[in-house]
């Protein structure tokens, strides 16, 4: 079943995961047969219990025409969010919000989104939080040629919407670490053609050295100006942001 919808649910911290169990608590059902009976996988199950996924409304909709009569309170919900707020890692394109919310509004629903959907672990070097070590050795060798930068900023690109992973010297900055799977990819390709279309000519690509030519074939033959670094070569990263 299509699991699409032009709008998904921000829960407060912790209360997704808690309405889905009690989803399942009150139907007695392990997460494999809920999964069914909602229409979708058990890992997409998995990913909304664990906060990777926002859930999406048709789904929390569907939940109470299964189970009218389970008890929910209104304050759980933070807001609504476009559809391609499913996907959380840094730098994923979010749309526009709902038009009848003001600039300032919608950029605190951006970021507080952000904070409430993802899961860093990693400290950076002026002590924000990360996704890895990855973004931790970037974010190091910027400080150390006194180039500086900003973590994740909101910026709109048309009536479009992204966190980048990096803003230096007006350049923008990728880490993409995934190494096959193919939506990703293709969503990556989206991205830095926005990118591109309002960025020309800045922004940067840092991968493993075994996810190179992936980029290349999959990103870099689609987006007319781009510059792939892989993580091994980061100390070329300086050059390539004072020459473009």
């Amino acid at each position: 079943m299509d699991t699409q919808h032009p709008t998904r649910i921000l829960f407060a911290k912790g209360k997704q995961e808690y309405f889905l169990k009690e989803m399942m608590k009150n139907l007695n059902l392990s997460q494999r047969k809920f999964a069914n009976k909602i229409g979708v996988s058990r890992r997409t199950l998995r990913n909304w219990l664990d906060g990777t996924y926002l859930l999406p409304e048709n789904i929390f909709q569907r939940c109470f025409v299964i189970l009218p009569e389970i008890k929910f309170n209104v304050n759980f919900i933070i807001t609504k969010l476009p559809s391609n707020w499913g996907m959380i890692k840094g730098g994923k394109v979010r749309s526009k919000m709902k038009t009848n919310l003001n600039m300032k509004i919608r950029a605190k629903g951006f970021q507080d989104a952000n904070l409430k959907t993802i899961k860093k672990k990693t400290l950076g070097p002026k002590g924000e939080r990360m996704y890895n070590f990855a973004e931790k050795r970037i974010a190091e060798i910027l400080l150390s040629n006194k180039i500086k930068y900003q973590y994740e900023p909101l910026m709109r690109f048309g009536k479009n919407y992204a966190f980048p992973d990096f803003l230096a010297n007006n350049i923008i900055i990728e880490r993409c670490g995934y190494s096959d799977w193919n939506i990703y990819w293709i969503r990556v390709k989206k991205k830095f053609q926005l990118y591109d279309k309002y960025f020309p000519g800045k922004t940067i690509m840092v991968v493993p050295p075994k996810n190179f030519k992936i980029a290349l074939r999959k990103v870099a033959k689609y987006v007319k100006n781009i510059i792939i670094i892989k993580e091994n070569e980061l100390e070329v990263l300086p050059s390539s942001i004072m020459g473009l």
